[in-house]
């Protein structure tokens, strides 16, 4: 969760004209949690959630993407990069 709130974090201080972005996450686990969207949550999840609203409220399009693991796709390694700096 922590990769994913530092990659929402960056995006909000984009200052381009792109409005779309696409997250790819290979924790099926963090893509449940961020779907469930109410109950108690971590405040990863907390932060997470809200720069998606405010990033939404801008205009964003964000899609989100199960990126399976270790199968030779470039953005996975990116996300597995993330995670370990994460925690």
């Amino acid at each position: 969760m922590v990769g994913v709130g530092d990659i929402l974090d960056k995006i909000r201080r984009y200052k381009g004209k792109a409005r779309k972005f696409v997250v790819g996450v290979d924790s099926v686990g963090v893509l449940k949690k961020l779907r469930k969207s109410r109950g108690l949550c971590n405040r990863w999840e907390q932060k997470v959630r809200k720069w998606g609203r405010e990033l939404e409220e801008k205009g964003w399009d964000i899609v989100w993407r199960w990126v399976p693991g270790h199968v030779g796709i470039r953005e996975n390694e990116g996300a597995d990069k993330l995670a370990r700096e994460g925690g």
